[in-house]
């Protein structure tokens, strides 16, 4: 197998050739400064707990912001609904409004996410 490819899998493989459709990403820009403060305030914030990311809801969402800057396959198209948090729900509506950019605090860090669809 050729290990020029990101996750090195058939998929992945098989994508880059044309014959899978590309799957959408997810990636992660860290704020700071200014807009970080800005971004603080903003309704629209997403403030995700720690227990709702170990949950296990966000795998995407959690590699992007463990990596900012890369792109993150985004596998999932709706985020599971967890009986303890309503972020999973928030988010989904988001996404399915078409919306591409979300603001996300997590661990008293400020995210912009991006999502692009393939």
């Amino acid at each position: 197998m050729n290990h020029c490819f990101k996750n090195s899998g058939p998929r992945d493989f098989f994508n880059t050739l044309g014959y899978y459709p590309k799957t959408d990403t997810v990636t992660a820009r860290r704020l700071s400064g200014v807009e970080k403060e800005r971004a603080g305030n903003a309704a629209e914030l997403i403030r995700i707990p720690f227990g709702e990311m170990q949950s296990g809801v966000f795998p995407d969402i959690e590699k992007a912001l463990a990596d900012p800057g890369t792109e993150i396959d985004k596998n999932m198209g709706r985020y599971t609904i967890h009986r303890d948090y309503e972020n999973s729900a928030k988010l989904n509506a988001l996404i399915a409004s078409g919306r591409n950019k979300f603001l996300v605090a997590y661990q008293e860090q400020i995210f912009e996410l991006t999502i692009q669809r393939h």
